[in-house]
């Protein structure tokens, strides 16, 4: 498991830096399942319908790496859990 900061938020899912690493990742909404994640691009933030969670942007978060795909250049995460919020 890495620690990461949530950097960024889309409609498709939210983008992860690493600093251990110095790289960003990136985890999409549909890769979890037991939550549906509403979006709001104007707030920043990710709302988990019919719970009481969201993540933001400068919201820590415990992340694995799921996919590494070098040809592209690209990093795909999964949640493990929210760890801070700021």
């Amino acid at each position: 498991m890495l620690e990461g900061i949530v950097v960024s938020v889309i409609e498709s899912g939210i983008f992860i830096f690493l600093p251990e690493y110095f790289i960003t990742g990136f985890m999409p909404f549909a890769s979890i399942k037991e939550i549906y994640f509403i979006p709001d691009k104007t707030k920043q933030r990710a709302k988990a319908a019919g719970k009481n969670f969201h993540i933001k942007i400068r919201d820590g978060v415990l992340v694995k790496i799921v996919e590494v795909n070098p040809f592209k250049r690209t990093l795909r995460l999964h949640l493990i859990k929210k760890i801070a919020e700021k």
